[in-house]
């Protein structure tokens, strides 16, 4: 039998699958079915249901993302390849999926039927995370505070808006042409 942080790391993973391909408006037995989990975890782990589940999706992925950042960052020194490579890991992710899963946080982000202020903050503190990472590895390598910032967030918002297109037309071409536009911005 598998212990409680199991479970409970299982359903988190199934949350974030779920919110990427379907949004807020799964339920919680959709993330039961698909952790495999019984249904009396679904109270156990997490009380405050679905949103609870939201919030805690929101830190893994934000845990996540700077994970890949600063990995990415070690690894590519110039910031060309480092965004290149940022651009590489969605675009493998998302046809990975057949283009079944996008950004779980904008799944979140564009659902209507939300009303909670704790759920906004954590989504908008990933996304806060991930363009801060990013800016932080950008300066490392000799950009200007102002500047990484600038393409930090100009990235990060690049890369959202063309895993929507490319979701909506299956195809991988929005996300190569923001791979392709990265040394423009860095230049």
């Amino acid at each position: 039998m598998a212990d409680g942080a199991t479970v409970r790391k299982r359903m988190i993973d199934a949350g974030e699958s779920l919110l990427a391909q379907r949004g807020y408006g799964i339920t919680m037995l959709d993330v039961m079915h698909k952790a495999g989990t019984p249904r009396g975890s679904i109270y156990y782990h997490f009380p405050g249901g679905k949103e609870e589940l939201a919030i805690e999706v929101a830190h893994k992925v934000g845990d996540d993302v700077e994970r890949l950042v600063a990995d990415l960052g070690a690894k590519k020194r110039n910031p060309t390849a480092f965004l290149q490579g940022l651009v590489d890991f969605q675009t493998a992710k998302l046809v990975d999926s057949d283009f079944g899963e996008g950004c779980p946080m904008l799944g979140v982000t564009v659902s209507v039927d939300i009303d909670s202020p704790e759920l906004d903050a954590a989504v908008a503190a990933t996304f806060e995370r991930w363009a801060t990472a990013v800016a932080i590895e950008l300066r490392s390598m000799g950009l200007s505070a102002t500047r990484s910032t600038n393409v930090a967030t100009t990235v990060v918002a690049a890369i959202e808006g063309a895993m929507v297109i490319c979701r909506a037309t299956r195809s991988a071409q929005p996300l190569k042409r923001v791979r392709a536009t990265v040394p423009s911005l860095v230049a």
